[in-house]
């Protein structure tokens, strides 16, 4: 007879060795085929949603999904983008006109693959279930915008920056099961061009941006050089009926929304002149049942840093009064102002109070970018601003606003759910 010795410990070791190895292979394969997921609308979010993600290898994927978790019927088809991956260079030391001098300097990694896939067809009001198949492993549901005015909440805030603050916001912001969030720009922070600042951002979402779609405007930290946000663009799939993913609208229960490209540094006059016809021409043909909310990045009223924009004021406040818009949510100054109702038309000589025909203007860059002070003014109805410039991590918020069908409740919360303001807005007759 044989006798055959086991050594016992080894042999555990070999295991546990094994089960390590596994658990590595299987973290490194889902994040190799589907990194930072994130839903958006490019259509009627009734019956679509768009799922988004990327990675740096080309595969080809597919998206199924359905009604039950264990029976993903249907199937998306998915397109494919690259972007160029930039990596900045700080404080390099570089030669011009035999002069030398610091210089932050960009230089080409390679490129990313951005993915989209447009699920369609879907049931209003209904939960959905949906898996990556590239990435063959995570099961995630999400649920569509229904066919009423059923009340609901939704979340926003601005100039998050890809910080830890703004994942922080967000696990707060689950508790009230928010149907979706609008992102007032300045999503990334440093160079907009590097996929570095953009992965930053996207993992401050997850896993909230699993189920939650994102609806985004862009701000001036989102751009290129060019100006045209060229990876902003790559990475989310957003309505582009006015034939730009800047200026876009969808409606959602009892509320019709608007982002516009509104910067009163960046751009032309051509261009934010052709930006105000198009939301003319949107809000003239919404709802007039509905709340109408419009977002941007650029404060119309603002008594902080960057004051307001005159241009934009003079372009956009007028069609504010004229489609009698509720509320303005935008960023671009670091802190919290919210307006007492406005309009800037209803008199020839001056703007004035009018709770019966003026516009919120509520400026919500909290989610995790440096606060400011602001001087305050004759429409400010409440501020949370820096002491001396300092920075103030007990004060970052995030908005969280509840839609009845007369009333929008509206609350600035805190990073430990404390209601830092609170007010409501009524439904104009």
């Amino acid at each position: 007879m044989v006798v055959v010795k086991i050594n016992r410990k080894k042999e555990n070791i070999m295991k546990n060795i094994i089960r390590v190895l596994n658990v590595l292979v299987l973290c490194f394969s889902v994040q190799v085929w589907a990194e930072y997921v994130h839903l958006t609308w490019e259509d009627d979010p009734k019956t679509t949603m768009t799922v988004n993600w990327q990675d740096s290898k080309q595969v080809e994927g597919k998206v199924k999904y359905g009604l039950e978790k264990e029976s993903l019927e249907k199937e998306a088809a998915v397109r494919v983008e690259k972007v160029k991956d930039i990596e900045v260079l700080r404080g390099q030391m570089i030669e011009i006109s035999n002069e030398i001098f610091k210089r932050d300097v960009k230089t080409e990694k390679g490129s990313i693959n951005v993915y989209k896939a447009k699920l369609t067809d879907l049931k209003p009001g209904t939960k959905y279930y949906y898996l990556i198949e590239s990435e063959g492993k995570d099961i995630n549901s999400f649920t569509t915008a229904p066919e009423g005015k059923e009340n609901f909440t939704f979340i926003a805030g601005g100039d998050g920056g890809g910080s830890k603050t703004t994942a922080e916001l967000l696990k707060v912001a689950a508790r009230f099961r928010p149907k979706f969030f609008i992102y007032a720009g300045d999503m990334v922070g440093g160079a907009a061009a590097t996929a570095g600042s953009w992965n930053a951002a996207f993992k401050s979402f997850l896993p909230y941006s699993l189920s939650m779609p994102i609806m985004p405007t862009p701000g001036n930290h989102d751009s290129d050089d060019d100006l045209e946000f060229t990876n902003y663009q790559a990475r989310f799939a957003l309505p582009q009926k006015s034939g730009s993913v800047f200026n876009y609208s969808f409606d959602y229960g009892n509320c019709h929304f608007a982002s516009t490209l509104a910067s009163g540094t960046s751009f032309s006059d051509e261009r934010l002149t052709k930006t105000a016809a198009w939301l003319e021409e949107d809000l003239r043909a919404a709802d007039p049942a509905k709340f109408k909310i419009v977002f941007a990045h650029t404060p119309v009223l603002s008594s902080g840093w960057h004051a307001g924009s005159d241009k934009v004021k003079d372009l956009f406040a007028p069609i504010f009064d004229k489609y009698r818009v509720d509320l303005y949510i935008d960023g671009h100054d670091h802190g919290y102002e919210r307006s007492k109702p406005v309009n800037f038309t209803k008199s020839a000589e001056a703007a004035q109070l009018s709770y019966k025909d003026g516009t919120c203007y509520l400026v919500s860059g909290g989610l995790g970018s440096q606060f400011r002070q602001f001087a305050g003014s004759w429409s400010t109805a409440k501020l949370i601003q820096a002491d001396k410039n300092h920075y103030p991590p007990d004060r970052f918020y995030f908005i969280k606003i509840e839609v009845t069908e007369d009333k929008l409740n509206i609350q600035a919360i805190g990073k430990e759910g404390q209601v830092l303001d609170d007010f409501n807005i009524e439904k104009k007759n």
